[in-house]
């Protein structure tokens, strides 16, 4: 005998109009704005790393002929990681904000009929 979720799950397979799922608006609303936040962060951060380039006029930051030529430096290393960091967070909070984004379209839309 299915007990718990495994038979909720069976139950709305067979009959998909009884699945109500919640959407966890106000979550992710947390969410992408802890993303903003930590974004916002890592691109300061990778201005003080533009900034140290400049400095040092390593052109590691014009050059990507340069960042694999010094690939085995310890700063290079870092400032590749934090990119790579960068993108996973980017790609994140693309993702979630498209959502919002056409949630505000969908009442803006709503509002001005």
């Amino acid at each position: 005998m299915m007990k718990g979720y495994e038979q909720l799950g069976l139950l709305t397979t067979e009959n998909p109009e009884l699945l109500i799922l919640r959407r966890f608006d106000r979550l992710s609303a947390r969410v992408l704005l802890r993303l903003q936040a930590e974004l916002l962060y890592l691109e300061q951060e990778l201005d003080v790393f533009i900034g140290e380039d400049e400095k040092e006029d390593q052109e590691l930051s014009t050059s990507w002929g340069k960042v694999r030529g010094a690939a085995g430096h310890d700063q290079v290393v870092m400032h590749l990681d934090k990119y790579a960091e960068v993108e996973r967070k980017l790609k994140t909070y693309r993702r979630l904000s498209r959502f919002f984004l056409m949630k505000l379209a969908i009442l803006l839309t709503d509002t001005n009929r």
